[in-house]
């Protein structure tokens, strides 16, 4: 060392001067690692003093003990004339470490022999933290972009794949390692990679980004198919300065089918309305959202512990609507919040719900359906036979269903409210007509009545002979069914409820209700008739156009103040526009009613008016309801109304009817009641005893047993025990205790097979009609024509249709 020492000032002495002056560290050291010289800067980066540095070696001085063995394989190389160029953390002296860039080359002397190393030292501290930093963030970024689910990737000019996110790679099926470096044609579809390709091409020769709106793409190694927008950017590469495609792809499918569901159910319930809306959101939403089942319902007005459903989807069709209980179901708990996601083992949270049990139910959606004021009124809902995940469009679909829904509620409760709030006007219009028919029915209700009690009051005094009892009796019957047709004419004009439509003869029925309102019509007013020799027929409602003629003739005779005369005329004209008149009426003949009067008549101003409701020009209280009812009437009716007048000439009002032609007329004939025999128990079942007893007479003259009754559960009673032999019922409707509705769920309760005709005075009772829809098999009004009732039974059971005996014993339910 001391002689390499000598050597070394003795050459290099001269320059340590110009060595202190560089910006660089130097150091000498031979071939031992002794330190020889270092420059002030060298000693400036270490802290050291040059005393305390030459003649140490650089391995315990400036290296950690790790690094030894890299020294010495560069000492080796500086022995074999070799120069390297490494970077190392080296000490201070207060024990810290900094990183140097360090060039080393051999030191020889002047015989060419290698003495030692020179080595110049820059402190690259703060590039080194520059680039931990900046892998830290490629890191970091790197992390960012494998957490995002889009799928982000970058190719080259050639292709093949330079980066790609986790997303990306799990698309692939492939790990990173096996993607990178490779082109699109090694993992998926030629006709995809190629497209892929192109695309990469348009993108790197404009240097302008592309964007795919909605593209089909194949996933590798499998027969699925996404949809995905793409967007493309050029991009330079710091790197190797060519530029590559950076490609961000978002796979779109559940949005796509969540547009698709959307789509199908709107279209599919576009443009319905009411119950035929219901069932097709029912139908749609199953299908959009891939369930088997399906329901809207509504709670019940009747009673708010029932759900009344609108619409049920269930597999391939549809259920009859029916109601079933809130407690217990998922319906309860759907009311109760804003939305219900059960995912699965929904049988085992509801185990008492049997429509759940019955399609093996595993998940359930449903939303309530609001009204207007914001409360609860419905239920929306979707169900499957598997768990049902938690698809965020179903949600959004159902939302605008169920609002869909309220609205449609909210419609067909304002148009009930508007049909009910029509009815009771027009109701109440014909209550006004009935007070002023009142007095002259009960003139004449009270001369028919006279006859009855004076003829059977007669029969009281004396014994009569055989001729002067018949007599009494022909006038009592005669008088009764006076009575009766008053009656039933004024019940008919009063009555509420639907068309009871019949083919009626225009001419006849114009004569009943002149007759009929003749008892109000003042003397000073002629109503005539234009005789016709032929009968015109049409299909109408008898108490309607009842209803529609009392008024035109009421109103004519307020027209008409002195009096006057009111002409009827009949027509038929042919109507090739008749659907511009009504939308419901078909071109074709047309029986016309014409009704003319010769009063004031009405001013032009007011002719487009007088069909508005509310409209009167009356001061005598009139609501101005008459005429708009009447327009109503005939629209139902597949007609319309026209009218003419001029002030001092009189009104014609023209009803239009569309005429049937003769093969559709099926008029009625009076009956022969001549009575013959039939045979078969009847239970007669009726409060008053008078009428079951004249029952009872009549049918065992024709052959019957019958079993009377005026107690219904005594009846009842008996029944249960005996209904295998019984072969008809004859039910009365009216009765105090229990209706005949209520007799007849007992009576089907028993017996699913039981045969029941019910009796009532007033056809037009709802409860009538609802349990003809039920089963009951024939209605015969009160006061009951008991002959033609005795020949119907004697005929029903001459034919065969008496009930068998063979049944089963007892039904739990009906």
């Amino acid at each position: 060392m001391a002689e390499n020492t000598k050597k070394f000032l003795g050459t290099e002495l001269k320059m340590i001067d110009l060595l202190d002056a560089l910006p660089q560290g130097i150091g000498f050291c031979d071939l031992d690692e002794v330190v020889l010289h270092v420059n002030a800067k060298l000693c400036e980066m270490t802290g050291f003093g040059v005393e305390e540095l030459v003649g140490r070696q650089v391995s315990s001085t400036l290296l950690a003990p790790e690094h030894d063995a890299f020294l010495r394989e560069q000492t080796a190389r500086r022995c074999d004339g070799h120069s390297d160029d490494y970077e190392l953390p080296l000490l201070r002296k207060d024990g810290s470490t900094f990183w140097a860039s360090i060039s080393a080359a051999p030191m020889k002397d002047s015989s060419g022999a290698v003495i030692g190393t020179l080595a110049a030292v820059i402190d690259v501290t703060d590039r080194k933290a520059a680039e931990a930093a900046l892998v830290k963030q490629r890191e970091f970024l790197r992390d960012v972009i494998d957490t995002m689910p889009n799928w982000v990737f970058t190719r080259d000019s050639s292709g093949r794949y330079t980066l790609a996110n986790k997303s990306f790679v799990d698309f692939c099926r492939v790990s990173r390692e096996e993607l990178l470096g490779k082109t699109p044609y090694e993992f998926m579809q030629h006709r995809d990679a190629s497209r892929y390709l192109r695309e990469d091409q348009e993108v790197l020769q404009s240097l302008k980004p592309l964007e795919v709106t909605e593209e089909r793409v194949s996933v590798p190694r499998s027969q699925e198919s996404l949809w995905v927008n793409v967007i493309k950017k050029p991009l330079l590469s710091p790197e190797h300065g060519a530029p590559q495609v950076l490609s961000v792809i978002t796979d779109i499918t559940e949005i796509k089918r969540a547009e698709e569901a959307l789509h199908t159910t709107v279209e599919g319930t576009a443009g319905t309305t009411a119950e035929d809306f219901f069932r097709s959101a029912a139908f749609h939403l199953a299908k959009a959202l891939g369930t088997k089942y399906a329901f809207l319902g509504r709670v019940s007005e009747r009673d708010p512990a029932l759900v009344d459903t609108l619409a049920v989807w269930w597999e391939d069709h549809f259920l009859d609507n029916f109601s079933f209980k809130l407690a217990g179901t998922p319906s309860e708990q759907v009311l109760g919040s804003s939305m219900t996601h059960i995912p699965a083992d929904l049988q085992k949270l509801f185990p008492s719900d049997h429509y759940l049990a019955q399609s093996g139910a595993e998940g359930y959606l449903g939303l309530p359906i609001y009204s207007a004021s914001g409360n609860a009124s419905g239920v929306i809902a979707v169900w499957n036979d598997k768990p049902l995940s938690d698809w965020g469009p179903a949600r959004s679909i159902l939302r605008i269903f169920a609002a869909r829904a309220g609205a449609e509620l909210e419609r067909l409760k304002a148009e009930q409210d508007g049909i009910k709030l029509q009815r009771q006007l027009l109701q109440a219009q014909k209550m006004e007509a009935i007070g002023q028919l009142a007095a002259g029915v009960a003139h004449d209700l009270n001369n028919a009545l006279g006859a009855v009690v004076g003829h059977l009051q007669l029969l009281q005094l004396h014994k009569p002979s055989q001729k002067e009892l018949e007599r009494s009796v022909a006038v009592a019957l005669d008088g009764c069914e006076k009575a009766s047709s008053l009656v039933e004419q004024l019940l008919g004009f009063a009555r509420q409820g639907k068309y009871n439509l019949g083919n009626l003869c225009v001419q006849d029925s114009v004569r009943r209700i002149i007759q009929f309102i003749g008892r109000i019509i003042d003397g000073k007013t002629t109503i005539e008739e234009q005789s016709s020799d032929e009968n015109f027929y049409v299909r109408a409602d008898e108490a309607q156009l009842q209803q529609v003629l009392i008024n035109l003739l009421l109103n004519a005779q307020k027209a008409m103040p002195q009096g006057g005369r009111i002409k009827i005329s009949f027509g038929v004209k042919n109507v090739a526009n008749a659907d511009k008149l009504n939308r419901r009426a078909v071109p074709g003949d047309f029986v016309t009613i014409s009704v003319r009067d010769s009063g004031i008549g009405i001013p032009s101003e007011n002719l487009d008016k007088i069909f508005e409701p509310f409209f009167t020009t009356r001061t005598d209280g009139g609501n101005g309801l008459g005429l708009p009812m009447v327009y109503g009437i005939m629209q139902n009716h597949g007609g319309w109304i026209e009218v003419e007048s001029a002030p001092g000439r009189g009104s014609t009002f023209t009803l239009y009817f569309p005429r049937l032609a003769s093969g559709e007329l099926t008029m009625s004939t009076q009956s022969d009641v001549s009575i013959s025999t039939g045979a078969g128990l009847v239970m007669v079942l009726d409060d008053e005893a008078p009428l079951v007893e004249l029952t009872r007479i009549f049918l065992e003259k024709a052959g019957f047993q019958v079993q009377g009754f005026t107690s219904p559960f005594e009846a009842l009673k008996w029944y249960e025990h005996n209904y295998a032999l019984v072969d008809l019922i004859i039910l009365d409707m009216k009765m105090p205790n229990m209706d005949g509705t209520a007799a007849f769920d007992e009576l089907r309760r028993i017996d699913p097979a039981a045969q029941v005709i019910v009796l009532s005075g007033y056809i037009q009772d709802s409860a009538v009609h609802n349990l003809l829809e039920r089963g009951v098999i024939k209605f015969f009004q009160k006061p009951l024509q008991y002959p033609m009732l005795t020949k119907w039974v004697v005929e029903r059971s001459n034919s065969g249709k008496r009930a068998t005996k063979e049944r089963p014993k007892k039904a739990a339910n009906a």
